[in-house]
């Protein structure tokens, strides 16, 4: 379980001179360096964006922790809308329960449903999300593939402008399956 936590937690770059960890000097709005984070407190991470700081919170069960020279904001309890850097721009990790990735888009975090059979998967810094089942409207920018069954097995979706839309409907007697990388009404 520790090590699972651990896998969830996104390493923030630690390009840090000095004032690192919590109860540091440093605040939001103060000067700082591309890459440079601190912990403001047990829960909060400093991250550098555009040359300031900003506030992010560290949701996960481990907060936010200095370990030598490396701030670690766990954000796998992070929710939609929590900021995030736009130097972290990309950054993703699972959720603790592993049903969703959370990811840094836009100077904030979008979660995104995992719902195929394998969840989400922490591999080194990057998250893995199975999309291979999902419900029309879901997020899927990025998605390998592109297509996806439906929660029901009724329809064949596809990955359109960013979002899962219905491609095709499935006969009652074929229904959507996924096997391996891909998905398509049974034959």
């Amino acid at each position: 379980m520790n090590q699972l936590l651990l896998a969830s937690s996104l390493l923030v770059a630690a390009a840090i001179a000095f004032g690192t960890g919590c109860g540091c000097k440093k605040k939001a709005g103060d000067s700082c360096a591309k890459g440079e984070a601190a912990c403001k407190d047990d829960r909060t991470t400093l991250s550098c964006q555009d040359g300031k700081f900003i506030e992010s919170p560290c949701k996960g069960a481990n907060g936010c922790k200095v370990e030598g020279a490396t701030v670690d904001c766990d954000i796998s309890g992070n929710a939609n809308g929590d900021p995030c850097s736009k130097e972290e721009e990309g950054n993703t990790a699972c959720s603790g329960d592993g049903k969703s990735q959370i990811e840094c888009k836009g100077g904030a975090y979008v979660v995104h449903p995992c719902r195929g059979p394998d969840g989400c998967k922490q591999t080194g810094m990057m998250a893995n999300c199975d999309v291979s089942i999902a419900q029309q409207g879901d997020l899927c920018e990025g998605v390998t593939g592109g297509y996806a069954c439906s929660l029901d097995n009724k329809a064949l979706l596809k990955c359109k402008n960013g979002k899962f839309e219905v491609e095709e409907q499935c006969p009652a007697e074929k229904p959507c399956k996924v096997e391996g990388n891909s998905a398509g009404c049974s034959e």
